[in-house]
């Protein structure tokens, strides 16, 4: 059947064109069509309709969602959830962010949000990211489900701020609370000295080096990628300290410089032990500045390989398997906050957290057993100072109270002031 002929004219309503389609047999159709332009400046289709009633609602509706910033294109449901995603992926927001991070938000997109990626974005609603969030909750940590909503929350802005859709349907998607956290590893003080004491040597002119790397670990509280990023020109043997201001990462088997966490993260770590200073010294005699304090020349040593080849199998040797690297750390703060007397600022900034509440998040536990002692630290104090009553010297009596007065007996007459005030 043939398509006749089309005819549009204008109407009296801004946007909104009538369209006369005649057919070879005389019969005619007529439609109203819509169109807009949106943020952009780019002329939208809004519909076509049978009224020009119905095409004046429309026109101001959708008028109305451009100046809101909530107006979707009928071209959006055709966009992909992998196509935002790309977007998200490539945009200046996620380039300027750490390797680390970037690394990250791909591993998750690509093995947990494979479900949505063929699916039009426009047909995401609540409903569908909900079920996909609950049933990862079902095989994988709180942790590892809270990072995928994070990440679907941020692809979903981007499709809000592209236009592709009016609101995020992840945004309403509760995080899983971490009930299942890794059970806390406390480090006492002979499990430190048993690692410390059965650490191999290392291969090389240096064979002291992963030694020196534990105790410096133990010592300053500084992460793996720190002590793996620290030149030598950022140790200070004679003042006893070290500067954070580079990490060492190995992404997809590459090695990645980069700045530390965060902005606390630059921070020189002082008071450092001077044995372990004096041994330092010897270790870094001769290297060039640059060089890196326990890699080899320029190159950094890989912390993934450190940790498969040397302190994994040491940890199953000593009858510690479980305890990270990572583990040195949190001993190390434990022992910074009962040493100071939980001086939170002090500890906070040496391991170069951003605010104290995350060490108190982190380390709380240090401080609660601490407050489990005080009855018998005050029992004890009470007892020492009545001890040291019962041998001073006795005191001159004090002076009787006085029975006259706004003062009698010790208690205050208020009405005897009162009649001297107004006297």
């Amino acid at each position: 059947m043939a398509r006749g002929t089309v005819k549009k004219t204008g109407t009296e309503i801004p946007g909104v064109r009538k369209a006369t389609r005649t057919y070879p047999d005389g019969r005619q159709v007529v439609k109203y069509e819509v169109q807009i332009k949106d943020a952009l400046g780019k002329l939208r289709h809004v519909g076509s309709y049978d009224t020009k009633e119905a095409a004046r609602r429309a026109s101001v509706t959708a008028r109305a969602d451009v100046q809101a910033g909530t107006y979707v294109a009928r071209s959006a449901g055709a966009v992909r959830f992998a196509d935002v995603a790309e977007d998200w992926l490539a945009s200046p927001h996620v380039r300027g962010l750490k390797p680390s991070t970037r690394h990250s938000y791909r591993v998750i997109y690509d093995k947990h949000c494979a479900p949505l990626q063929r699916v039009h974005v426009g047909r995401l609603g609540y409903a569908e990211v909900s079920r996909l969030v609950g049933e990862l909750m079902t095989a994988y940590a709180p942790s590892t489900v809270r990072h995928v909503v994070h990440v679907l929350r941020c692809v979903f802005d981007h499709a809000v701020r592209s236009g592709y859709l009016r609101a995020n349907p992840a945004r309403e998607v509760a995080k899983p609370k971490m009930t299942s956290r890794r059970a806390e590893i406390v480090l006492q003080p002979p499990d430190v000295e048993r690692i410390v004491a059965a650490i191999p040597d290392a291969p090389g002119d240096r064979p002291d080096r992963w030694r020196l790397l534990v105790e410096l670990a133990v010592g300053s509280g500084c992460r793996a990628g720190e002590l793996a990023g620290l030149r030598v020109r950022c140790l200070d043997t004679a003042a006893r300290l070290l500067v954070v201001e580079e990490t060492s990462q190995e992404i997809s088997g590459k090695i990645t410089l980069g700045t530390p966490k965060s902005k606390a993260g630059y921070r020189t770590v002082d008071d450092l032990d001077p044995d372990l200073c004096r041994r330092l010294a010897a270790h870094v005699d001769g290297m060039a500045p640059d060089e890196f304090v326990f890699g080899y020349g320029d190159q950094p040593y890989r912390v993934n390989d450190f940790n498969k080849r040397v302190w994994r199998p040491l940890m199953v040797r000593l009858g510690m398997p479980g305890v990270r690297f990572h583990d040195l750390r949190h001993f190390n703060a434990s022992a910074m906050l009962l040493l100071t007397n939980g001086d939170v600022q002090y500890v906070s900034r040496r391991l170069g957290h951003s605010r104290p509440s995350i060490t108190l998040d982190v380390y709380g536990h240090v401080l609660a057993h601490q407050s489990r002692n005080v009855s018998a630290a005050f029992a004890e104090l009470r007892a020492t100072a009545r001890q040291q009553v019962a041998t001073a010297e006795p005191t001159p009596a004090r002076p009787a109270a006085s029975t006259t007065g706004p003062i009698a007996g010790g208690v205050v007459d208020l009405a005897a002031y009162r009649r001297r005030k107004t006297g």
